[in-house]
């Protein structure tokens, strides 16, 4: 009789191929053909492993699994569809019926004690067969706990597919219902910059998926600004290279452009503002919800807004006081792009430029990193998982490591960075803003208001960084030659500063003078042309008090906000087996999005924010202290 573990192989083959439908009329498969690669019985032989496998000689698993299928013959197991023929022909073959009914059983634990007794007092020729049978017997079972395995994750995957469905019923409702709110009055998106690389990159890109979800009303107006002279076919072929799918066409006949001298001429606004008056519906009688986004230079932003407020905002708007319109009321939103200026004192200079026009709750500025899913998701992992809220202090926390690696270059865009550098574009917004959130104290509601109140409480106690804590740098070539240096980048190379020291790297340590944060080390890290694109948290613990196991690994949570985006848990475990217990090693408690939620679409943190601000809630837009005590 043929061993169980050859059973066990052709139960598990079986499976495989039916699961790839591979079985044809009759019962027949396909043991081997050039012309079918990977959808005939010996690549599936390989590719679920029930042969030896070689990574460097497919000539060897070839064999091996000829070797296989030909002791599956010779078992009667597997049988030619035309007769006895042997497992070379390249041929159709076929399972035995009831060969199932012909493996030898598996004892239970009753019978494997009866046999022991009668082991003991057998010859040594038939303790070894008896050892032989139980461990067949144990790869048996072993090969049915991976079929049960597979049906847990048929199971996994029904159960992701159900809660995908009922996530995207709630969210299309919520679309349908702020879709029904925005049409009360028209809705008009005003793009400044139109003509630039943001806007046709970001901007627009993220206008069109809210359109495809069906956020936008109907009537939606898209009215682009800036002083490039375009035609409408030349406008619509710039903003559209990024774009897919079955809606761009009905999506750019509700964009329109309107070419003005500059951003500062007062007589381009006014033809502006009768511009979209003629584009906007007569239905609604003059009533309009505007948002104006600035994806302009940021030396145009108070030009910008002083006449946004002049020629953009309506009468309805202008009579409203406070920082509250009515709901009765339209509005105007104005989205602004960072940076927002070079220090404490120009920020300042702007924020108090633009409050002047414009109230701070018609103000959105915007870090689109507090868009992306896993900074979002860092105030829920921490405020509804009661198990953190007694570790998250500095009797526990070692430190915190706050990360983000480009592996990208300038690749000729030198003019914004040469002027900005590491510690302005991406230290001061990006990875402060993330730092608040994981020190931030659990606010008294989920409000706007009252999340950026705990954030800026947090900025409040933040030391400023000191040199001795602080190492920069600038990337120069590569070793291999593949990428230049910074200042042999052709758009640093032929500015007026070729001789540039912009910093392209920064790492400093932070410290959080609270409470909760005392002497905790916030390590912050950001740089261009690194090995590798990645940002990431990780919270890691001390080990101080493990008098059992001193020599143990740190416990870690990371976060990994992109790419691929994950959360883990570090944790020491005992390794399988006969391992002592004297000894810990480290495992992870892994959710890693695409493999427990299944395939999903994330959206852009671009198209979030536009969502928001069309909402009205400036929950992921930083205010204006926040911006001040960052700086």
């Amino acid at each position: 009789m043929a061993n169980l573990d050859l059973y066990s192989k052709a139960v598990v083959l079986e499976e495989q191929l039916q699961s790839h439908n591979l079985i044809r009329n009759r019962g027949a498969f396909r043991q081997y053909s050039n012309s079918f690669a990977g959808k005939d019985a010996m690549q599936v032989m390989i590719n679920s492993k029930l042969v030896p496998i070689s990574v460097t000689n497919k000539l060897e698993n070839q064999e091996a699994a000829e070797r296989l299928g030909a002791d599956l013959v010779t078992a009667g197991i597997i049988k030619h569809v035309k007769g006895d023929k042997k497992f070379k022909s390249s041929m159709l073959f076929h399972f035995v019926p009831g060969f199932k009914d012909k493996a030898p059983k598996v004892v239970d634990d009753a019978s494997a004690l009866q046999s022991n007794e009668v082991a003991a007092k057998s010859s040594s020729a038939s303790r070894h067969s008896q050892s032989d049978n139980n461990s067949e017997a144990s790869m048996y079972n072993l090969r049915l706990a991976a079929l049960a395995d597979k049906k847990h994750e048929n199971a996994l995957e029904t159960r992701q597919q159900q809660e995908a469905a009922a996530t995207q019923k709630q969210t299309r409702h919520l679309f349908t219902e702020l879709q029904q709110t925005l049409s009360r009055a028209a809705c008009t998106v005003i793009v400044f910059g139109a003509s630039g690389h943001l806007a046709k990159t970001k901007t627009y890109p993220a206008l069109y998926d809210l359109f495809c979800e069906g956020v936008l009303p109907d009537d939606v107006n898209i009215v682009g600004f800036a002083r490039s002279q375009l035609s409408k076919t030349e406008f619509d072929q710039k903003i559209s290279l990024k774009l897919k799918g079955d809606c761009v066409e009905p999506f750019l006949s509700r964009c329109t452009y309107f070419a003005g001298k500059g951003y500062d001429d007062d007589e381009s606004y006014a033809k502006l503002a009768q511009f979209i008056a003629s584009v906007e519906d007569k239905k609604y009688n003059g009533r309009s919800n505007r948002v104006a986004y600035l994806a302009t230079p940021p030396t145009v932003f108070v030009s910008c807004c002083q006449r946004i407020k002049k020629y953009l905002k309506n009468e309805d708007e202008q009579k409203e006081n406070g920082d509250a319109p009515s709901s009765s009321s339209c509005w105007l939103r104005v989205i602004i792009e960072k940076p927002f200026g070079k220090d404490l004192a120009s920020s300042n200079a702007l924020a108090n430029s633009i409050a002047s026009f414009l109230t701070e709750s018609e103000v959105y500025r915007i870090d689109h990193y507090l868009a992306k899913e896993l900074v979002q998701n860092i105030m829920v992992f921490r405020f509804s998982n009661v198990i953190w809220d007694a570790i998250w202090n500095r009797k526990y926390i070692r430190c915190v490591k706050i990360s983000m690696k480009e592996s990208a270059a300038l690749e000729g865009r030198g003019g914004y960075y040469d002027e900005y550098g590491v510690i302005r574009d991406v230290l001061q917004n990006h990875l402060l803003q993330v730092l608040t959130l994981v020190a931030m104290e659990q606010p008294c509601s989920l409000r706007a208001e009252d999340v950026r109140d705990e954030k800026v409480k947090v900025l409040k106690c933040v030391k400023p960084m000191q040199e001795q804590r602080t190492v920069v740098a600038q990337y120069g070539a590569s070793e291999d030659g593949t990428q230049v240096g910074y200042r042999e980048d052709a758009s640093i190379k032929q500015s007026s500063n070729p001789n540039s020291n912009q910093i392209t790297f920064v790492q400093t340590v932070l410290f959080v003078d609270n409470g909760r944060w005392a002497n905790v080390p916030f390590i912050c890290k950001a740089g261009k042309a690194l090995d590798s694109r990645n940002t990431e948290i990780r919270i890691q613990f001390k080990n101080d008090g493990l008098c059992l196991f001193p020599d143990a690994n740190f416990n870690e949570i990371v976060m990994r906000l992109q790419p691929n985006e994950a959360i883990w848990c570090k944790v020491n475990n005992k390794a399988p087996g006969f391992a002592r217990f004297d000894q810990a090693q480290s495992t992870e408690l892994d959710i890693t999005y695409k493999n427990r939620f299944g395939p999903l679409k994330l959206p852009e943190a671009y198209t979030r924010l536009i969502l928001d601000a069309l909402e009205g809630d400036q929950s992921l837009f930083v205010r204006s202290d926040e911006l001040q005590q960052a700086w």
